[in-house]
């Protein structure tokens, strides 16, 4: 078998991995939502905000604390296999270094998705304990119309956050740009809104407003 088709198997097993801790933890959240377990939440005033800004302070929280536990996790137990190849590829002779060299990216691959698997488990786990959920601060009690739509939010929700924990701080820095670039926008179409709104308001005042009589003598 080729390095390729090594390669190719290495990552097919990955999606399938990430596939089945998907629906895995889909269920998983149905079940909990259901035994209300996700009913519990944190209090994110600890972090100093409230409201949104305080679920994506501790988002930040969790995928730091999260990517601490990855590299103690490859340290520990990739680390010695990583140094091995990596001396067997200085020491190979120079016709069989590019293959070496080939294995050792495609090891980096593999524990690169390991990691990411493992992360999304953490995730899921935390969001299934009712300790972090990202969606929890959305105001749509109102919008439930039953306790399987619960579940189903709820279980949506657990996913959603598995993933972005999983994404590590570099996605999570992504998400921070993308809803400040959002909000930015939002600020802006309203200031245009308002802007647009002024001469029509100054129309109807002066329309409304009679003109001054002269006072007779």
């Amino acid at each position: 078998m080729t390095d390729d088709e090594l390669l190719g198997r290495s990552y097919l097993r990955f999606r399938h991995t990430a596939a089945f801790a998907t629906a895995l933890f889909f269920i998983v959240g149905l079940l909990a939502s259901y035994f209300g377990f996700t009913s519990l939440h944190m209090d994110f005033d600890i972090f100093g905000g409230e409201g949104f800004t305080g679920i994506m302070i501790s988002l930040g929280v969790v995928v730091a604390f999260n990517e601490r536990i990855m590299e103690l996790v490859t340290q520990t137990y990739r680390r010695n296999t990583g140094a091995v190849i990596e001396l067997r590829m200085s020491l190979s002779a120079p016709d069989k270094k590019q293959a070496w060299e080939e294995f050792y990216l495609g090891y980096k691959a593999e524990t690169g998705r390991l990691v990411l698997t493992l992360s999304l488990v953490f995730g899921c786990l935390l969001a299934c304990t009712g300790f972090f959920r990202l969606l929890e601060g959305l105001s749509v009690d109102e919008l439930i119309s039953s306790e399987y739509h619960r579940a189903l939010f709820d279980a949506t929700d657990i996913v959603v956050t598995g993933w972005i924990i999983a994404g590590g701080s570099q996605g999570y820095y992504k998400l921070i740009d993308l809803l400040s670039n959002a909000f930015k926008l939002k600020k802006d179409l309203d200031q245009i809104n308002t802007l647009r709104n002024l001469p029509n308001n100054t129309n109807q005042v002066s329309q409304s407003t009679p003109p001054n009589q002269p006072v007779s003598n």
